[in-house]
């Protein structure tokens, strides 16, 4: 046995490694060759936009840009809005995946345990009390809604 010295566990050989690497060495050769041709380069592009990832990330981005333009006044306190849309969005993803695939492996009980105290937690600083919320437009609905969503989700 070998310790391999990536992720120092005992391997029989260290062609894992070698192979992960040379996978990734393939790949990133062939990026290049396609930004060095522009033909190419678009078809690579237009296979890419249409996988379901990148139509869910597209549509992702622009609910966002669509909630800063309409709720935000373009200040710090955007911020606060975006990384609860953030956790509603990857939510979402998790209980989509989970229906898609009707099954639960991979998530953790325990681990969705601990998002609803999150949840429930932040939600009785942020109902009660305004010293919590985004000073945007974003403060005053839309914000706990997010974290009711997510709560919902979890």
């Amino acid at each position: 046995l070998k310790v391999c010295h990536f992720c120092s566990r005992r391997t029989r050989s260290a062609a894992v490694p070698v192979f992960f690497f040379s996978f990734k060495a393939a790949a990133m050769e062939g990026v290049q060759q396609a930004l060095k041709d522009p033909e190419m380069l678009k078809k690579t592009a237009w296979r890419y936009m249409q996988t379901e990832s990148f139509k869910i990330w597209g549509g992702f981005f622009a609910f966002v840009f669509m909630i800063f333009m309409l709720f935000s006044s373009g200040d710090f306190s955007f911020l606060l809005t975006l990384s609860s849309i953030v956790s509603t969005f990857s939510f979402l993803m998790v209980a989509l995946k989970i229906e898609t695939g009707r099954s639960c492996k991979g998530v953790s009980l325990r681990m969705m345990e601990c998002y609803i105290a999150i949840f429930f937690g932040r939600l009785c600083a942020i109902i009660p009390f305004e010293g919590y919320l985004p000073f945007d437009k974003s403060g005053d609905w839309f914000y706990q809604l997010c974290e009711f969503i997510g709560f919902c989700l979890a």
